[in-house]
């Protein structure tokens, strides 16, 4: 060994030994464990609010507001490819109709009813379904309940259609009902029944027996021309009245509450308005009772196929004097819905949730009184 390789050998041999002390106190002190944290105490918080709330679907789950403020409540939890039913009667559960795959986007599918506690937004149980709930977008028309509130009706797709029929008593399927070329549904008010457009331009009607388990079709004449006239599935209910928009600025006043539906009236929002003005969006239409105005979602410059346009106004129309009170410039909306005095909307474009009042002296246009940031868009908007 040369003398220099001693050299740097001496040299190594205190600073390895000092190294190692170290080391040793480094591993002294990793020796001494801190003490375990305490346990969370898990717990479920009840909502603390009373009046009505406003629930958003939005992908994965459903979205709880308060109406007046819209403060955030809570979110309910789901699968994919949601179908949502706010409570159908006061007090009663949160409905999301859901499918969930074994491989998370793929693998064996399953359909189930699930059902929510509406104060702490807590799974009740669920119902498991024909795996054919439709693989569309969540929409009012897809997903309603009897007037009564016993069954719940569920558009299915497969794309042959069908709807399925559940008992929300005895938490079970009674019926599936195959409805080919139609689509939507469309509740009767005072008997267990639902009406749905059809391919041809008509509604047909399927009425029940007591327990859901047998329905008779009525079908109706030609109400619409599919081609000329195409009506948005989003029909509106107005003192006993089903309207129905129509892509080219008509509005269709059905009774959808007899043996027979019925077409009532009909009469265009935007003949001798200038502009080429249409209704566009999702949730496209809103009635708000205490003061008896429809409001419409609508564009200018419309085309073929513009009729999923976010808004550039909103109208307010009264349907029973066939005229519009107001127009409003507010652009961006895609789903509006009402309450008793109020209205809310998604904006497609901000992404918000916002809350309007009405100028009663200004032929009742939206005012905006509350905003909040949500990260929706055409989502389906219900209030309860």
């Amino acid at each position: 060994m040369s003398r220099r390789l001693l050299r740097l050998c001496a040299l190594a041999l205190p600073a390895a030994m000092a190294c190692s002390g170290v080391l040793a106190q480094d591993n002294s002190e990793a020796d001494e464990i801190p003490p375990p944290l305490p346990l969370d105490d898990l717990t479920v918080r009840t909502i603390d609010f009373e009046g009505p709330r406003v629930y958003v679907q939005n992908n994965p789950g459903v979205q709880v507001y308060a109406s007046d403020t819209l403060a955030f409540l809570g979110t309910l939890g789901a699968g994919r490819n949601i179908k949502m039913l706010p409570p159908v009667v006061d007090g009663g559960p949160v409905y999301v109709a859901t499918s969930y795959f074994s491989r998370h986007t793929r693998g064996d599918r399953t359909d189930v009813l699930e059902y929510f506690d509406p104060d702490t937004l807590v799974l009740m149980g669920e119902i498991e379904l024909p795996p054919r709930i439709t693989v569309a977008q969540s929409q009012r028309p897809l997903f309603r309940a009897s007037y009564d509130g016993r069954f719940a009706f569920l558009q299915n797709a497969t794309p042959g259609t069908s709807v399925t029929v559940i008992d929300l008593e005895a938490k079970e399927v009674t019926l599936e009902i195959d409805t080919p070329g139609c689509w939507g549904i469309y509740p009767a008010l005072t008997s267990v029944a639902f009406s749905t457009i059809c391919s041809d331009g008509s509604f047909a009607t399927y009425a029940f027996n007591a327990d859901g388990t047998e329905t008779v079709r009525t079908a109706g004449d030609e109400v619409f021309d599919v081609d000329e006239d195409a009506l948005f599935i989003h029909g509106e209910l107005v003192d006993g009245l089903y309207v129905f928009p129509s892509f080219t600025g008509n509005l269709y006043m059905m009774d959808l509450d007899g043996e027979m539906p019925e077409l009532v009236g009909m009469f265009s929002v935007v003949e001798g308005i200038e502009g080429d003005w249409r209704p566009g969006g999702g949730q496209l239409t809103a009635y708000v009772p205490a003061y008896g105005v429809f409001y419409l979602l609508m564009h200018s410059d419309a085309r073929e196929g513009s009729h999923k346009s976010r808004s550039e106004e909103i109208w307010a129309i009264d349907i029973e004097a066939q005229e519009v009170l107001s127009r409003t410039e507010i652009s961006g909306l895609l789903t509006i819905t009402g309450m008793e005095d109020s209205l809310f909307a998604n904006n497609g474009e901000t992404r918000e949730l916002i809350r309007y009042v009405l100028d009663t002296r200004n032929g009742f246009a939206p005012v905006q009184a509350a905003v909040r940031e949500a990260g929706i868009s055409r989502q389906q908007l219900e209030v309860r």
